[in-house]
C-alpha cells in the first residue's frame, strides 16, 4: 500500500491551478458561451481524472482527513462540472425559437431543481445546520458505498473514489447557483417579462422576499385558499402579480427557511409583534 500523504493539500494545489485556467478563458472571449462551457467542462473533467488517480492510489493520513476532503474540498470541484454541465442544456435551450417550448424547458429545469432540493431536504438541513455527528456515516467511503447514486451522473460515482454524499453536497452547490440563472432565463422570456410589464398594479411588495415566502406558506398549511385545495404554485404566482415581485423559486427559498437554525418563523413573529403593538398603543389612546 501506498504512503499516506495529505491528499487535501494535493487538492488545493489541482484546485487553484484550474481556477486560474478557467480564470484564462474568461479573459479571452474568444469564443461564444456555448463552446466556452464544453472547453471548461473538458479541464474540469481532467483536474477530476487526475485527482481520482491519486485517491485511489495514495490513502488518507486518518479518517478525519478523508471527512474534510469529501464533505468540504472535493463537492466544489465536482459542482463545477454538474454547473457547466448544466449551463450547456441552458445554452441550447436559449437557442429554441418556439417560445411556448422554450419556457417549458425552462420550467422543467426549475422543477428538476426543486425536486433534487425536496427530495434530499433531511440531508441537506444536516449539511447545512453544521453538525458532523454522523460524518463518517456520510462521507467515509468505507461507511457510505452502499448507498447507489440517485443522480444522472452514473459515470462518475465510483465508491472508490467519493461517496453518494459528496456528491449530493457537489450538486446542492451547483444547483443552489444555477437556479438563479434559470430564473433570470425564465423572466427574461418575452411572455413573463411582458406579462409583468402589462399587470404593474398599484400595489408593490416592499419588505423582505422571505418574509412573503413565510406568509406565504402558512396561509397555505392554514389552507386559506380554494377550502385549501389551492397549491403552493398558485398561490406564489397569484402573490406575485398582486404585488408586483420577482419571488423566484419559493420552495428553495423555503428551503432556506427551514434551513434556519433559530427562529424559522421570523416574519411571521414580527407580524404578531407589530400588530399587537399596533392594538396596545390603540387601548392606551383610548385610555387617555
Amino acid at each position: 500500500m501506498a504512503t499516506p500523504i495529505d491528499n487535501n493539500a494535493y487538492y488545493r494545489e489541482l484546485h487553484q491551478q484550474l481556477v486560474r485556467e478557467l480564470d484564462r478563458m474568461d479573459d479571452t472571449h474568444d469564443t461564444d458561451a456555448l463552446t466556452s462551457f464544453r472547453k471548461k467542462i473538458q479541464l474540469i473533467y481532467l483536474s477530476i481524472t487526475h485527482l481520482k488517480e491519486k485517491v485511489l492510489t495514495t490513502p488518507f493520513s486518518k479518517p478525519e482527513e478523508e471527512i474534510h476532503f469529501m464533505k468540504k474540498l472535493l463537492p466544489d470541484l465536482l459542482s463545477m462540472i454538474i454547473y457547466y454541465s448544466e449551463k450547456v442544456d441552458l445554452e441550447c435551450i436559449r437557442v429554441i425559437t418556439n417560445e411556448k417550448l422554450r419556457l417549458e424547458f425552462i420550467n422543467r429545469k426549475l422543477n428538476r431543481v426543486e425536486l433534487f432540493f425536496l427530495d434530499n431536504a433531511e440531508f441537506i438541513r444536516y449539511y447545512h445546520s453544521g453538525n458532523d455527528n454522523v460524518d463518517e456515516y456520510y462521507f467515509l467511503r468505507a461507511h457510505a458505498g452502499k448507498h447507489q447514486p440517485a443522480l444522472s451522473f452514473s459515470e462518475w460515482p465510483d465508491p472508490r473514489f467519493f461517496t453518494i454524499f459528496t456528491l449530493h453536497v457537489a450538486t446542492l452547490l451547483a444547483y443552489s447557483k444555477l437556479e438563479e440563472d434559470i430564473h433570470q432565463m425564465k423572466m427574461n422570456h418575452p411572455s413573463v417579462s411582458h406579462f409583468s410589464i402589462r399587470h404593474r398594479t398599484p400595489l408593490e411588495w416592499t419588505d423582505s422576499k422571505s418574509g412573503l415566502v413565510e406568509l406565504i406558506y402558512c396561509l397555505k398549511e392554514r389552507g386559506a385558499f380554494n377550502n385549501g385545495k389551492a397549491d403552493i404554485k398558485t398561490i406564489s404566482e397569484h402573490f406575485a402579480k398582486i404585488f408586483s415581485i420577482d419571488l423566484g423559486n419559493t420552495s428553495s427559498a423555503f428551503q432556506k427557511i427551514i434551513f434556519r437554525k433559530t427562529n424559522r418563523t421570523r416574519y411571521l413573529d414580527d407580524l404578531k409583534n407589530s400588530l399587537l403593538a399596533r392594538i396596545e398603543q390603540i387601548e392606551t389612546d383610548q385610555m387617555k
